[in-house]
């Protein structure tokens, strides 16, 4: 065994000062700041840094490296096997934000790999969600950085180029070296690193020989002659070759900056009926739904949030309360509400036992002033509560419209936990109602039983109660289906919902006989999903993939298009490989535009 450059009093000691500095540290250094066990290899020994002095927290900080910011919430998680531990970097096959698992790229905002291979969400954290750190864990909701569930991943729709406005809404970018970005909801792109924007383009000034050392005609290299470290060359000769054996080293070839490109979807089918977002011809994907009001039997369009207030336009929709799935308002002449049908929300639904308000749409259940939440602040939206007066919350609201609770952290070593929590390392734990996103602490070990906590049930890990996706409007069954429509729909066997019985009771045009209310003889013709009153729904869905260079490996002509998502992408020209290295030749590749030869790299590049 080497020498370790700290021994364990040293430890103690360098340990009992660092706490000592930490104590007068302002909170956002104790709360970025944990203890690295000094046997670790990556720490350097003592006496190769500043000499800790127990008399100075400042030299505490600094001596040794004692203190790093880390992802981790325990020192027992930094491993002496240094860098070849579980936190190594994703190998050069693998694109910027995925990790390798099983000789797969994967993403670790998936469900099934959240944060690391095999980590699969499921029971009362069944979401992935990133911390603003920047780590991902599972989640019994979405936090407010990343507010909105896209499948069982948490996104920041304002931010994330896949979810870029709503979910499945991803960002594209035909421009070479760059990476698609999403900004204030609105898709861009960006160089990447060691790239710069130039008359359009993403350009490396230490290797382009059209742009070397900086942009423009003035910076290119007289007779294509290379660039080396933004320098013209004279000689292009032996690049990439062993001087001695001349054998080309093509595994030497880097992929593109933020790594090789893997293909993402690029089309979408359009809506049989109605539209997206925004958009007829659906580039982003989403359920089809109507954005005027002469799209509906019933003359009212409702506009939603997300999915038709961008086509509605600023006039297009004046529909308001219970819709169908088609987002038509449901109200004579068209398919309407059972008359006499109430709604409801649950007994005590809302924080310490307050009551919530079904929303106008008779959907989910949400709060209408600021007693109604844990965080004392109910969030006003037009949607959810008829931007209630007196309301003070503001952000993303949570599943009951309530300003999002802080999410609970960890304790590392020495740094302690915020107001209503208590530490049992490594974790914070509840000790009040108030903590908990659902209002709801339960009592345990963990926190001495807390007094006054009225959870039950599984912890989320923090003590909490997890809370549920939403709380639904109950309803009472209705007499009679009252409209002008021919054929009268009829009520479902609750009494809750009005059916159709003929396409043309459909504002989408299709019926669909769900429960055995009607039959193609009679025009009941729609197929698939429906909604609550049988009429069939549609949603745009993917039906066209590239790459941002190359094409997809799976190819077997030079005018073949991806067909799926996440395929390895292979270059299809030399000059995609960068100063010096070619494109080896495959399918792919047109006549004469791939000119090198044997395995290249995960682009198919070689030198």
């Amino acid at each position: 065994m080497r020498e370790r450059g700290l021994g364990r009093p040293r430890l103690q000691h360098l340990l009992a000062v660092f706490a000592l500095g930490l104590a007068g540290c302002p909170a956002f250094l104790q709360d970025n700041f944990e203890i690295v066990d000094a046997s670790d290899d990556n720490v350097p020994p003592a006496d190769a840094g500043s000499h800790l002095d127990a008399t100075s927290p400042a030299d505490a900080m600094s001596a040794s490296d004692a203190a790093v910011p880390t992802d981790s919430t325990s020192p027992s998680d930094v491993s002496d096997d240094g860098p070849n531990g579980d936190t190594e970097a994703p190998e050069a096959g693998c694109a910027q934000g995925q990790i390798e698992c099983a000789d797969a790229c994967v993403d670790p905002s998936s469900a099934a790999n959240c944060g690391a291979c095999d980590n699969t969400c499921g029971g009362d954290a069944a979401l992935c969600a990133e911390s603003e750190d920047g780590s991902f864990g599972c989640a019994a909701t979405c936090p407010t950085n990343v507010p909105l569930s896209c499948g069982t991943t948490c996104v920041d729709p304002t931010s994330d180029p896949n979810n870029c406005g709503g979910c499945d809404a991803p960002c594209a970018t035909s421009i070479a070296n760059s990476q698609p970005t999403c900004t204030n909801s609105t898709c861009g792109f960006a160089c990447d690193t060691n790239y710069s924007l130039c008359a359009g383009a993403c350009v490396d000034y230490q290797t382009d020989s059209n742009n070397c050392g900086g942009c423009g005609s003035t910076y290119a290299c007289a007779n294509g002659s290379p660039c080396v470290t933004g320098v013209c060359q004279e000689s292009t000769e032996d690049a990439g070759t062993d001087a001695e054996t001349g054998e080309v080293d093509s595994g030497s070839v880097p992929c593109p900056a933020g790594g090789c490109p893997r293909s993402t979807v690029s089309g979408y089918t359009s809506c049989p009926f109605g539209a997206c977002n925004g958009s007829p011809t659906c580039t982003a994907g989403g359920v089809c739904v109507c954005t005027a009001d002469s799209q509906c039997l019933s003359g009212k369009c409702v506009e939603v949030h997300g999915q038709n207030d961008q086509g509605c336009g600023s006039s297009g929709c004046t529909g308001t309360g219970a819709r169908d799935g088609f987002d038509c308002e449901l109200a004579s002449p068209g398919i309407p509400v059972p008359t006499g049908t109430t709604y409801s929300c649950p007994a005590n639904a809302g924080y310490q036992n307050s009551q919530l308000t079904c929303q106008a749409s008779h959907t989910n259940c949400y709060c209408t002033s600021d007693s109604e939440c844990p965080s004392g602040h109910c969030v006003p939206n037009a949607a959810n509560n008829d931007n209630c007066s007196g309301c003070t919350g503001t952000g993303t609201p949570d599943y009951r419209g309530c300003e999002a609770t802080t999410t609970i952290p960890s304790c590392p070593i020495y740094i302690g936990c915020p107001n209503n929590t208590t530490c049992s390392y490594p974790t914070c734990y509840c000790t009040s109602d108030v903590a908990c996103a659902s209002g709801h602490c339960i009592p345990s070990g963990n926190n001495g039983n807390c007094s006054g906590c009225t959870g039950t049930g599984t912890s989320d890990g923090h003590g909490c109660q997890p809370p549920p996706s939403s709380i639904a409007c109950t309803t009472s069954g209705g007499t009679a289906c009252t409209t002008t429509l021919t054929p009268t729909p009829v009520l479902n066997s609750a009494s809750t919902a009005c059916l159709c019985v003929a396409d043309s009771d459909c504002s989408s045009g299709k019926c669909v006989n769900s429960n055995s209310q009607c039959s193609p003889s009679s025009g009941c013709t729609g197929t698939g999903t429906a909604d609550s009153e049988d009429c069939e729904t549609a949603t745009s869905t993917p039906n066209a993939w590239s790459c941002s260079a190359g094409n997809c490996d799976t190819v077997s002509s030079p005018s073949g298009t991806c067909t799926a998502s996440g395929v390895p992408c292979w270059c299809t020209s030399n000059s995609q490989c960068g100063s010096g290295a070619l494109c080896s030749s495959w399918n792919g590749c047109a006549s004469g535009a791939c000119t090198g030869t044997g395995d290249g790299n995960a682009f198919h590049c070689v030198y």
